[in-house]
């Protein structure tokens, strides 16, 4: 009632931010549907024209749907799947399209139903036209992309029984392979590996096509994983990545190797080892094209 009876934009984002810190409780998530608070706020608030009362309500949305069934069948048949491919396609706020992506992201993960909502109407392509984006800051946005693709993809390989079949009926590994998938998460390999701290250095050596010499670790986890969960599918388009790749295995090696004899433990030595053997492993499956 605070809500809808506001004029304020701050009033109306304390009470956006006031309900998102309630609905992570399971039950007042389903009461929040139960008394209309779907269509009352989220739906309204989402088309608003302030960005921060869109990215606070794309916030509720993303804690009240995840791991949550009831929610999250309330939130696909109010038709916010579509409205959330529609946001990230389309916002030009870099913010609120990372916001309706991270909703998005709990409205589907864990719920077949509504991957299949995502795909009948097209989310997979305008997801991947996201790498079209020729800018560095659409690279959390991509990086957001790369870690659902790959959620689903390893919810996919562990499903068994019905659930199986309902993820087996989408053909993601189909559209993956014909969609362009493959070389645009590879080609994020390059651009992503750069260190944000000096990005002056950064642009001129991808001008150059120079290897990047200041791996960005949280961004190369996220894509080695995203590459290793599409090997199958998309070994012949990532054979090119494979310089790419050793370089950063040895550059992994390099830094466990180094980190071994610093005097403060803060688990960097494990953190390296772990993605240069990630990094190998997935060299070793992309070069099983030559025994094809």
């Amino acid at each position: 009632k605070r809500y809808q009876i506001s004029d304020s934009d701050d009033i109306r984002t304390s009470v956006l931010e006031d309900l998102e810190y309630l609905v992570h409780q399971f039950d007042n998530a389903i009461n929040f549907v139960d008394m209309g608070g779907l269509q009352q706020i989220v739906v309204t608030a989402i088309n608003s024209s302030s960005s921060s009362i869109k990215q606070s309500a794309l916030h509720l949305l993303g804690s009240a749907v995840q791991s949550n069934p009831k929610v999250q069948i309330a939130a696909v048949e109010a038709g916010l799947v579509q409205s959330l491919i529609r946001i990230v396609a389309y916002d030009s706020q870099d913010g609120v399209a990372r916001k309706a992506l991270f909703a998005l992201s709990c409205l589907v993960r864990g719920f077949p139903y509504g991957q299949q909502i995502l795909v009948q109407h097209g989310g997979l392509e305008v997801l991947r036209k996201v790498f079209d984006r020729r800018d560095f800051r659409t690279l959390p946005l991509q990086l957001k992309v790369v870690s659902l693709l790959h959620d689903l993809l390893v919810e996919r390989e562990e499903a068994e029984g019905e659930r199986l079949q309902q993820l087996l009926r989408l053909n993601i590994y189909e559209q993956l392979a014909t969609g362009g998938w493959c070389p645009a998460v590879s080609s994020l390999l390059a651009a992503a590996s750069f260190d944000r701290r000096d990005r002056r250095y950064d642009m001129g050596a991808a001008l150059r096509n120079e290897m990047p010499l200041r791996p960005d670790h949280d961004t190369v986890d996220k894509v080695i994983a995203a590459m290793g969960s599409m090997v199958n599918v998309c070994r012949y388009q990532f054979y090119d990545a494979l310089p790419l790749l050793r370089h950063l295995a040895h550059t992994y090696d390099d830094l466990a190797y180094k980190e071994q004899f610093q005097d403060n433990d803060d688990g960097g030595q494990a953190l390296f080892r772990s993605l240069a053997d990630m990094i190998q492993r997935l060299v070793k499956n992309i070069g099983q094209r030559s025994e094809l």
